[in-house]
């Protein structure tokens, strides 16, 4: 499986030396760039300290759980300046990622107190063992963090299917299937595997590695399948931009977008 993880790595800093060469780059490469470098030391971490990182290093484990937090927002962030050619981000923009730093801030104030720092340990979240509520807290939000923002990632993908219908002429190269059916099937699979690691902390089942392998190898096709796609449909790695024409002084007209002639 680590075969699979150091592919992923590779494959993340090739698309990002790529991106790097497009002229001009947009915000969504820009996007990109961040979030597929996040994701190569993300998964490269995971790669060489695997499963030791959870029995050896308690908080640093903690943290590196933490991280998933961010995949969801990039994700997002991603499609929205895809969709909707913004050209820079703004302030209300970073508000998705207070989550994740709060959580980290909690996790380090935290490691000066051993008592309470004997409480952080993702392996018993029994009753017993009387874990403090910030940190139930936080891995709550951590664990449905991807699939809110996988929902609301779909719900921007369906937006823009009601602009364009009702008044958006767009280019033919703007086809986001294959990136929308992408987010899609991640969703529910990331879904699955959170679901699948609540009942092994809930009733025991299953392992934590077997649960972490699960969601390292989803980011692994995730990044492979992001560069197989933007290679094949020519939409990330290409100079070409998006074009949406956004000039609403002209009359809305049903088929406003279409190439049929009269």
């Amino acid at each position: 499986m680590k075969y699979v993880y150091l592919i992923a790595v590779f494959n993340a800093l090739l698309f990002i030396v790529l991106l790097f060469q497009k002229k001009p780059r947009a915000l969504h490469d820009n996007i990109l760039i961040y979030w597929l470098t996040y994701l190569g030391l993300f998964i490269g971490i995971y790669t060489i300290f695997s499963h030791d990182l959870f029995s050896g290093y308690k908080l640093l484990s903690i943290s590196l759980i933490s991280f998933l937090m961010l995949h969801g927002p990039f994700l997002y962030l991603y499609i929205q300046s895809l969709v909707s050619g913004k050209q820079r981000l703004f302030l209300k923009d970073l508000v998705h990622l207070i989550p994740f730093f709060l959580f980290n801030l909690y996790i380090l104030v935290t490691s000066f107190n051993p008592v309470a720092s004997e409480k952080l340990n993702i392996e018993k979240l029994s009753r017993e063992f009387d874990p403090a509520f910030l940190f139930l807290f936080f891995l709550m939000l951590t664990a449905l963090s991807g699939t809110l923002y996988f929902v609301l990632t779909i719900r921007l993908f369906r937006k823009l299917d009601i602009r364009i219908f009702n008044n958006y002429s767009y280019s033919a190269d703007l086809d986001l299937s294959w990136l929308r059916w992408l987010v899609l099937v991640f969703g529910i699979v990331w879904t699955v595997l959170i679901c699948i690691t609540v009942i092994h902390h809930v009733f025991n089942m299953f392992s934590i590695n077997f649960c972490s392998d699960g969601l390292f190898l989803s980011l692994s096709a995730f990044v492979i399948l992001i560069g197989y796609f933007g290679f094949k449909k020519k939409v990330i790695f290409s100079a070409e931009e998006i074009v949406v024409n956004k000039d609403t002084s002209k009359p809305l007209t049903k088929y406003a977008g279409s190439r049929l002639t009269e």
